[in-house]
């Protein structure tokens, strides 16, 4: 009886490490991706991303967190929206990846999430642009769950 107790302990024990490690580590938690909502009024605008094109609105992307995009979106007759996605280090995943990462995982969650970019976050989640077909400049609303970019912000 003392034995089987023991190994329900280490078995538990061993379960309560490794999901720690996985908590402190932003590659399992979060990954290295986010999705992006790009909409339009009215909808069936081009996106380009980078130069490529991606799509029509409505369009959700995943896209990686550790890098900007150069964004353009197209309507025939209205214009272009120009803008650019950025991203921010984000320290609260470094610091589950430090407790209890490295005393439990030794460096591991660090070396993952610093070569996948998953401590980084996209600045916006996504966009939402109204195209002014007489002529006007578009006007974009950004999701700014986490951003520092101003609502209707436009940068050509």
């Amino acid at each position: 009886m003392a034995i089987e107790r023991g190994n329900a302990v280490k078995t538990s024990c061993l379960i309560t490490l490794l999901a720690m490690c996985a908590l402190g580590c932003a590659t399992i938690t979060k990954g290295s991706r986010q999705s992006y909502a790009f909409n339009s009024e009215p909808a069936g605008a081009e996106v380009w991303v980078n130069a490529d094109k991606r799509g029509s609105t409505p369009l959700i992307l995943k896209l990686y967190s550790d890098r900007n995009y150069n964004v353009e979106v197209k309507l025939a007759g209205c214009g272009d929206a120009k803008f650019l996605i950025t991203n921010h280090f984000e320290g609260g995943f470094l610091g589950l990846d430090l407790i209890p990462g490295v005393l439990l995982a030794g460096p591991f969650p660090i070396i993952i999430d610093a070569t996948t970019g998953a401590w980084f976050l996209l600045d916006t989640r996504g966009v939402r642009i109204a195209f002014d077909c007489l002529g006007g400049a578009p006007t974009l609303t950004f999701d700014r769950a986490k951003s520092k970019r101003k609502k209707g912000e436009y940068t050509p």
